[in-house]
């Protein structure tokens, strides 16, 4: 099936981003649907200036021709459209095209009563999977109508965001920034919003990969203050902080994600890792104990740990923690080499 961004007719500006996304959310409802497949239809308008706003993906209510034409060029044998209204109430009107019969065989009119925004989502879905004699997707997770228009704006930023990254970077991050504000306004109007939260989350660890990361520790830092039982937050921040050198920031967020969710072995020796840098060797070393090992970790855990001993001067300890190390399978030649240093120091040159 062609979904098509579905237009708006409102004097609200906001509700055209509301339109597209919400058609975006339904194609992502059916992502894992075991008979149905929904792909997007892609509409972009181009700016007639460099100062001119552009390269925003639009809503469109084509005719019937116009749907069956995207339809079939996309090979779907349906093609979904809608309209949303919103002036003297609000209504969202679709219509169900029968790409190989040319004709409309499925038409929904769905009022939407004020603060009823997130129910159209799964209305929507329903109505669509009952209409094609399938089983709908679960319903989407309960939300405010502020918190669902918050997320509905934040994701239409995002896709601003994508079609300006290759040739505008700069109105790409204002973009990214936006939509990070509008989730964050969504999560102060309902701190139970996952999907903003989710959302929000996704778009910071983005950072990791195009490296602004300074630009949302912001955002994930007040997101831990509304939400201060959000492990995947703090831990998310600790990865910013760390990634932007600030080691004792990222220690504080990273103790407080193992708090609430016990870190992975891994991130026990980042988090360890951290410490060493941060002159609290003690802490390090306390970090590295906790790793078993049954751990696939435990070598390495090992080696840091004769590190520590070796630099306070407990060569013996050093030295057991480098065998240790050696026999859960440690192949770096590095690891030898601090072994054979510590057993020549011990006096035991035939050793090493």
């Amino acid at each position: 099936m062609a979904v098509v961004p579905f237009g708006a007719r409102a004097s609200d500006p906001q509700a055209g981003a509301w339109g597209r996304q919400i058609a975006r959310r339904l194609v992502d409802r059916f992502a894992d649907h075991p008979d149905l497949e929904l792909k997007p239809v892609f509409l972009v308008a181009l700016p007639e200036s460099t100062t001119a706003v552009g390269y925003l993906v639009f809503g469109s209510t084509p005719d019937l021709a116009l749907a069956t034409q995207y339809g079939a060029a996309l090979g779907t044998t349906h093609t979904l459209v809608g309209l949303l209204r919103v002036a003297d109430g609000r209504t969202l009107e679709v219509t169900l095209i029968d790409v190989a019969a040319r004709k409309a065989v499925a038409t929904l009119v769905h009022p939407i009563p004020d603060g009823q925004l997130p129910g159209v989502e799964g209305a929507l879905a329903t109505w669509l999977a009952e209409a094609l004699g399938m089983t709908a997707p679960e319903p989407p997770v309960p939300a405010t109508e502020p918190a669902y228009r918050a997320l509905l704006e934040g994701l239409d930023e995002e896709v601003n965001a994508t079609l300006l990254g290759a040739g505008d970077p700069v109105g790409a991050a204002a973009a990214r920034s936006r939509a990070a504000a509008r989730y964050l306004d969504g999560i102060r109007a309902d701190n139970e919003a996952s999907a903003v939260e989710e959302r929000l989350l996704v778009l910071a660890a983005g950072s990791l990969e195009r490296g602004d990361e300074a630009e949302f520790s912001g955002p994930l830092e007040e997101l831990t203050l509304i939400i201060p039982r959000s492990w995947r937050a703090h831990y998310l921040l600790g990865e910013l902080r760390r990634q932007t050198g600030n080691a004792n920031g990222a220690i504080v967020a990273l103790e407080h994600a193992d708090a609430l969710h016990p870190l992975p072995d891994e991130d026990s020796i980042r988090l360890a890792e951290l410490y060493v840098d941060a002159d609290a060797a003690a802490a390090a070393a306390a970090r590295l104990r906790r790793i078993r090992p049954e751990s696939a970790q435990y070598a390495r855990a090992q080696d840091l740990s004769g590190q520590l001993a070796a630099q306070r001067g407990e060569l013996a300890a050093a030295r057991a923690a480098f065998e240790r190390a050696v026999m859960a399978g440690a192949r770096d030649g590095a690891v030898f080499a601090r072994l054979a240093q510590v057993q020549a120091a011990a006096g035991d040159a035939t050793a090493a």
